[in-house]
């Protein structure tokens, strides 16, 4: 299925487990590019790593705490790698 997702960038937040992963990988499949934002850096990172081996996308993980207001701007300005501007890859 073609959902024109091909080269957007998508932010999931919980996308280190469960409902989450999946629609991380659904996306990937679909072309995206995708962040993954959730509370636990180790999980994190390691969502991250499986996403990257089964997919051709690009994925980067972003431990946030979404409850925390500093936590959420410092994502929303996070850039990623060697990147001009928030969403370019």
């Amino acid at each position: 299925m073609d959902l024109g997702l091909k080269d957007r960038v998508a932010v999931v937040t919980g996308g280190n487990r469960g409902i989450g992963y999946a629609v991380s990988a659904r996306l990937l499949a679909e072309g995206a590019h995708v962040v993954v934002a959730s509370l636990d850096p180790a999980r994190n990172a390691q969502a991250v790593e499986t996403l990257k081996v089964a997919s051709n996308g690009r994925v980067i993980g972003v431990p946030t705490d979404l409850n925390d207001p500093v936590a959420v701007e410092n994502f929303s300005s996070a850039r990623a790698p060697n990147s001009a501007a928030s969403t370019s890859w």
